[in-house]
């Protein structure tokens, strides 16, 4: 994807959900075609799946990471090696892949890019914020 370009993350997700890898899935397969948009997408993955019991601490620590990288200014999400590459359960990632796509196409309608904004500036302030977020206030 160029600079200047935009794909809405319901056509992204949907992209994914419809070529699923040949293995099992894991974060890395996930942040590797997410490229510089995974930022958003993982914290909206991980915010639907942080309302299933029992998977909100793992959520939580996921979105922890998240905000320190975000802060730090990486282009890019990443995760650890032995936690990157931990097979997630295919059937559950679908199923809330499948919701995402649908909230996503629902709110894109009204909720669109209207400004560019120096993306790795923003992208530190939203991790500051996030983090502060996390923490409870």
């Amino acid at each position: 994807m160029t600079q200047g370009s935009f794909v809405s993350a319901s056509v992204i997700l949907q992209e994914l959900h419809d070529q699923p890898p040949t293995g099992p899935v894991t974060l890395q397969w996930l942040m590797e075609r997410l490229g510089q948009q995974s930022f958003g997408i993982f914290i909206l993955l991980l915010a639907i799946v942080a309302t299933i019991p029992g998977i909100a601490f793992l959520a939580g620590l996921l979105l922890l990471i998240t905000a320190f990288q975000m802060m730090l200014g990486r282009s890019e999400l990443r995760f650890p090696g032995w936690l990157s590459t931990r097979e997630l359960p295919t059937r559950r990632v679908g199923i809330v892949m499948q919701r995402a796509i649908r909230i996503l196409a629902y709110l894109e309608r009204a909720i669109y890019p209207r400004l560019a904004s120096p993306t790795k500036t923003t992208k530190r302030v939203v991790g500051v914020l996030y983090l502060y977020l996390l923490f409870g206030c």
